[in-house]
């Protein structure tokens, strides 16, 4: 009867060991889905908040579509809203070079070169002064 009784022991030791690893197998399955679940929702929502939160994201969607009637509309009400946004201008110049419309072209990169005087700015700036240099060459060549 003892050696029974130390076998039912062993027994129920054994199967209280299983069922707590069990369970704790469970709750970590359980944690590792809950943690998955967060962080597919927070990547989610991160993407959906930061191309609504980036004003030129739409702008910069539409240059790359080449739809430049939109992107200049698009450009203009976010400059209306922050106009000190140097990123704009150069927005600006680009879609206006784009259009064929090198005076306005060049007024938003020299805008662009005041608000953030740095190369990038001040090259683009150059071609465009360049370029007018040029065309206006052509016109006084047919005349």
């Amino acid at each position: 009867m003892l050696t029974e009784l130390r076998k039912l022991r062993k027994l129920n030791l054994f199967t209280l060991i299983l069922t707590l690893v069990s369970a704790a197998g469970c709750v970590l399955l359980i944690i590792a889905f809950l943690i998955g679940a967060q962080y597919r929702s927070t990547r989610q929502t991160t993407a959906r908040t930061s191309s609504r939160s980036n004003p030129w994201s739409q702008v910069r969607t539409a240059v790359e579509e080449q739809d430049f009637a939109r992107a200049l509309t698009l450009a203009n009400d976010v400059i209306a809203r922050n106009p000190s946004d140097y990123y704009g201008y150069t927005y600006l110049g680009y879609v206006y070079l784009a259009l064929g419309d090198l005076t306005n072209s060049q007024a938003n990169y020299q805008r662009a070169f005041e608000l953030w005087p740095v190369e990038e700015n001040e090259k683009n700036l150059n071609a465009i002064k360049s370029r007018i240099a040029i065309e206006h060459q052509k016109q006084l060549e047919k005349k």
